[in-house]
């Protein structure tokens, strides 16, 4: 049983480390910032590429295009850190009081 939790203790340990390097390791910000100014350019020379083929349908294209990649662009910056308090961070409380909570489980009772 021992030989069990100690197993067990050290996986925990492992994707603790695991979790903590995730967290200390952040997009470079000479990447994100490249990012986005060729989305920009991109986004801002598309109506001139479609404009003799798509006429006025051409501004519903590129706004559709456009939200699309900087959504895409955002959902990347929302995900780099998931260990915040951010909405659509991870649950780290609950998975805590989880573990706990099995934890708990196997004390010996008085």
């Amino acid at each position: 049983m021992f030989t069990s939790l100690d197993a067990d203790c050290h996986q925990l340990v492992d994707c603790i480390g695991a979790c903590e390097r995730i967290h200390k390791t952040p997009i470079p910000f000479a990447y994100v910032v490249h990012l986005r100014r060729a989305l920009v350019i991109y986004c801002a020379t598309l109506p001139l590429a479609l404009v003799g083929t798509f006429g006025w349908w051409n501004l519903v294209i590129v706004y559709l295009v456009s939200y699309i990649l900087f959504g895409i662009e955002e959902i990347g910056v929302e995900i780099e850190d998931p260990f915040g308090d951010d909405e659509n961070d991870l649950p780290l409380e609950q998975i805590s009081e989880g573990i706990d909570k099995n934890v708990r489980a196997f004390e010996p009772r008085p």
